[in-house]
């Protein structure tokens, strides 16, 4: 029998990305830096704006409403995108720093 435990079993990975992430902002990474470290680290090429916004509500605490433009921006690569990446920086970065620094 195994002990049991009160934590939750946590993919080590997926809380280094995090980690990763919020290390590049600090370093002044842009968002299309951040979008190419996720998907470098789960081996997706392009496409997933739903696991970007995942990992930015994961590792800066913030919630959908304040993250959701990622999915329209040109470094997420679905085609549809609105959002330029001097302009997803403008929108993210700011909150992303502030996070930061809470």
């Amino acid at each position: 029998m195994t002990e049991s435990s009160n934590t939750a079993d946590i993919d080590p990975k997926w809380e280094q990305l995090l980690a990763d992430v919020r290390e590049a902002v600090a370093e002044g990474k842009s968002v299309r830096d951040l979008v190419q470290m996720i998907y470098l680290a789960y081996e997706i090429p392009k496409h997933n704006a739903t696991l970007v916004i995942r990992t930015l509500i994961d590792a800066f605490g913030l919630r959908f409403g304040q993250v959701k433009e990622v999915a329209a921006a040109n470094c997420i690569g679905t085609g549809t995108e609105i959002h330029s990446d001097k302009e997803i920086d403008a929108l993210l970065l700011p909150l992303l720093r502030e996070a930061l620094e809470e």
